[in-house]
């Protein structure tokens, strides 16, 4: 386990997902790359996953909680892929991290928060200058 991660967390940034519901889903077109147009009506809860984002010498990954064991912990885990995604495309500002998630949502059950994670992990390490050119091209 990493030595002084007490001294870590006191300098860290903390995130919090709450479960999204959707109230009502539309599909209401179909852009010309083949994605789908929505409408939807979201509420969101007091309940979810946790982000812990620090700077760090290297890069660490740590999964807990009461779904801890049923995610991935190596490149297929979402924070993961933003990580080294985010890395790639801004070299000049990210840097290694120490990141905790604490998964206490249900796997792939439609509630997470996983796009929450995504901006603010971006937000992190790069900023908030260009978010829509870095969706289109992750999505490429």
């Amino acid at each position: 386990m990493i030595s002084n991660v007490h001294a870590l967390l006191k300098k860290r940034s903390y995130v919090f997902t709450p479960i999204k519901l959707n109230l009502a889903l539309h599909v209401v077109g179909q852009r010309s790359d083949g994605y789908h147009l929505l409408e939807s009506l979201v509420c969101f809860s007091f309940s979810g996953d946790c982000l812990t984002y620090a700077s760090f010498e290297s890069d660490h990954f740590i999964v807990t909680g009461p779904f801890a064991n049923r995610i991935a912990s190596d490149t297929e885990n979402l924070v993961v892929r933003a990580r080294d995604f985010m890395r790639k495309k801004f070299p000049n500002s990210a840097q290694p991290s120490f990141l905790r998630l604490v998964k206490t949502l249900p796997i792939a059950s439609g509630i997470g928060g996983d796009q929450v994670m995504l901006r603010v992990y971006y937000m992190c390490c790069a900023g908030n200058g260009s978010l829509i050119v870095l969706i289109k091209s992750w999505l490429k």
